[in-house]
């Protein structure tokens, strides 16, 4: 089963992409949802890398590009990462 982890200052397009992957996608869990980058990285501290981190770029404290850079540096191992940009309008 891979772990992903979801990260996205909008709750309602977080709680959107937990909800998809939860009935689409059986091999899939997901191990935690956070709202920044910063806090993404703790929620990593505290469980572990994801297998795939699902992640808005603009978000404030610590955008999504940011995260995956870190994300990288800490947790080499981190199958993948995809970055989410949605139109505001």
């Amino acid at each position: 089963m891979y772990q992903v982890m979801v990260v996205d200052d909008e709750p309602m397009a977080a709680s959107l992409i937990v909800n998809i992957i939860k009935r689409k996608y059986s091999d899939f869990e997901i191990m935690g949802t956070a709202y920044d980058g910063e806090e993404a990285l703790e929620l990593m501290e505290e469980k572990g890398e994801p297998d795939v981190l699902i992640t808005d770029i603009q978000m404030p404290v610590m955008n999504g590009l940011k995260l995956v850079e870190e994300t990288k540096k800490r947790y080499p191992e981190a199958v993948s990462y995809t970055h989410l940009t949605l139109p505001t309008n």
